[in-house]
């Protein structure tokens, strides 16, 4: 059996926890993994070196989308296996690979799935999954995660959404793989790296609105005309007035369901 690694942010939940997690591997072969948990994500890099240096070939991610994300920037370009468990508040990256929130099926998709490999984001020298992006979408998250989002979970985005929306508003001036494609003024910015960015709100088909403009890439310039934050797979990041955002092809590999023979 190849090397198995696990790497879990100790405060997330899914199923019967942490010590099902272990039996469930146990029952499936993988008696000892390496172990590592993190109380917090941004304690992630290191725990993801050791495994590395111990030649794991798979790490089980257990955690949300801001752990899945400090997972892929330590693993980009290396030939490790990552198999999603999504323990986390929002899930968007797992969501997205059909992977389930059942513990006993993530794992087994973990063993027995297929492996893809799969493009990501760099947005200022980092990686990310599922989107980035700046305005209103970057102020809710660095509310939500003052405590709120623990209490309410995902309902924490809505309030702080409502909180934010007249302020979240900056000038901005958009490229698009060298062409300029956007001038003015708007309250949100999402450069998505999968097809479901907008699972948390509530605001229904983005695309349709006339208030919404989208377009598709493989590089772009944002200047900003002030410093404000951003956010990554929803991880706020310090204030800044330029984000510099391109596609790197087949940079992770990811455990996926299996496809149904036609």
């Amino acid at each position: 059996m190849t090397g198995v690694g696990v790497l879990a942010h100790s405060a997330k939940t899914l199923g019967g926890g942490l010590e099902e997690l272990r039996k469930t591997l146990a029952t499936n072969g993988i008696s000892d993994p390496m172990w590592c948990e993190v109380p917090k994500s941004r304690f992630v890099p290191e725990q993801v070196e050791k495994l590395l240096k111990e030649g794991v070939e798979l790490i089980f991610v257990w955690g949300g989308d801001g752990t899945v994300q400090r997972v892929i920037d330590a693993v980009a370009g290396v030939p490790v296996a990552l198999a999603i468990l999504p323990a986390g508040t929002a899930n968007l990256f797992a969501t997205n690979l059909r992977i389930p929130k059942d513990l006993e099926e993530a794992v087994k998709i973990g063993l027995n799935g297929d492996q893809r490999q799969l493009d990501v984001g760099l947005i200022n020298r980092e990686h990310f999954g599922v989107m980035a992006g700046t305005g209103l979408d970057a102020l809710m998250i660095r509310d939500a995660d003052a405590g709120l989002k623990d209490k309410v979970g995902r309902f924490a985005y809505v309030w702080t959404g409502a909180k934010n929306v007249r302020k979240a508003s900056v000038k901005m001036r958009i490229e698009v793989d060298g062409t300029a494609w956007f001038k003015g003024k708007a309250s949100c910015l999402l450069i998505g790296n999968v097809g479901d960015v907008i699972g948390r709100s509530v605001i229904g088909d983005a695309a349709a609105s006339p208030f919404v403009e989208t377009t598709t890439g493989r590089a772009f310039d944002v200047r900003l005309s002030k410093a404000v934050p951003y956010e990554i797979d929803g991880g706020v990041r310090k204030k800044t007035k330029r984000l510099k955002v391109k596609v790197e092809p087949g940079a992770i590999t990811v455990c996926v369901p299996r496809e149904e023979a036609p």
